[in-house]
């Protein structure tokens, strides 16, 4: 079956995968009219909202809406970065540290 099923995207839906925590897939969700949203799911489960708004670490930096997220290992540490296009157009990078910030 599909593990999104129940995941409500929204107007405009930016989803992007990344490998946020161990052992599961993250998917992080920025639309035009939601906060934006993280899921989590286990193998051969149903995604799981973990985080949405002013819990993600996004949210002290603006993007609690349309963002365009986009995640790799850009400094080669082993953690997904993320880099992000907020409404206007600006490109933010969040850099995930060792401890999991």
């Amino acid at each position: 079956g599909n593990p999104f099923a129940a995941v409500q995207a929204g107007q405009d839906a930016a989803p992007a995968f990344a490998n946020r925590s161990s052992g599961r897939r993250d998917l992080f969700v920025g639309s035009l009219a939601e906060a934006w949203r993280h899921y989590q799911v286990a193998d051969s489960a149903e995604a799981t909202l973990v985080d949405q708004g002013d819990d993600l670490p996004f949210a002290p930096f603006g993007l609690d809406f349309v963002g365009r997220p986009a995640f790799a290992d850009w400094d080669g540490d082993g953690d997904d970065d993320a880099l992000v296009a907020d409404a206007s157009g600006e490109l933010r990078f969040f850099e995930r540290l060792a401890d999991g910030s």
